[in-house]
């Protein structure tokens, strides 16, 4: 793919494509402001300059992210980056997975300078995200969020086979408690934490009790 457009922050590829070309610059602001958004928020800006490719389809990524499986059998996929300063991206009518998520991952991991437990890696991500599902964080909380599931909720925040477990519904939950920690404990306190889970994947999990009691709390 030829480099087609660059920004204080981004250099943005892909091929011939009149649909992402069209919005190749609203695109690339809107890639600027997700970054000022998460550097504000860690307090961190590891003035690197990202490589943004974009993909015309979410099975067009799936062939390029797997280069060992025949293209018949490609999944489709969304996005993905790499350290130290790489996003991969679908961008069509039907999927347009550009935003915060890949940015606040690339901006976290190079703070850390690795990947901590993938509850707060991920967690971070989804909760610059803001939305999950079209949902506010807030409002999933509120109007999504169930007491009868604590046990899938603990199981998804303690370990890694149970945020593998669950696919896609996995995000929001540990979108909500990474928010929780950030808000209750503040942002210098989730970065140690994250930096503590690069030697010890277990360490956030003594705060899932307390995260659970304010979910039960909100949806009294």
């Amino acid at each position: 793919m030829d480099k087609q457009l660059s920004s204080d922050h981004f250099e943005m590829y892909f091929s011939n494509n009149e649909f992402i070309s069209n919005d190749k610059n609203k695109i690339l602001e809107f890639q600027e402001q997700c970054y000022s958004k998460v550097v504000n928020t860690l307090g961190y800006d590891p003035k690197i300059c990202i490589r943004l490719v974009l993909f015309n389809s979410s099975i067009e990524f799936g062939i390029s992210y797997d280069i060992n499986t025949k293209p018949e059998d490609a999944k489709p996929k969304n996005a993905f980056c790499y350290l130290p300063n790489t996003i991969h991206a679908t961008y069509s009518v039907e999927v347009k997975a550009i935003g915060c998520h890949e940015v606040a991952h690339l901006l976290l991991e190079n703070m850390l300078r690795g990947f901590p437990a993938i509850q707060l890696d991920e967690g971070f991500a989804v909760f610059c995200d803001d939305y999950w599902d079209g949902l506010n964080l807030n409002d999933w909380v509120n109007k999504k969020s169930n007491k009868d599931q604590i046990g899938f909720y603990k199981e998804i925040l303690a370990t890694d086979e149970g945020f593998y477990k669950y696919g896609n519904d996995s995000y929001p939950i540990v979108g909500c408690y990474t928010q929780w920690l950030i808000r209750n404990k503040g942002i210098p306190f989730f970065i140690n934490l994250a930096n503590e889970s690069l030697n010890n994947k277990q360490i956030h999990t003594k705060y899932i009790d307390d995260f659970i009691t304010y979910l039960v709390n909100e949806n009294k």
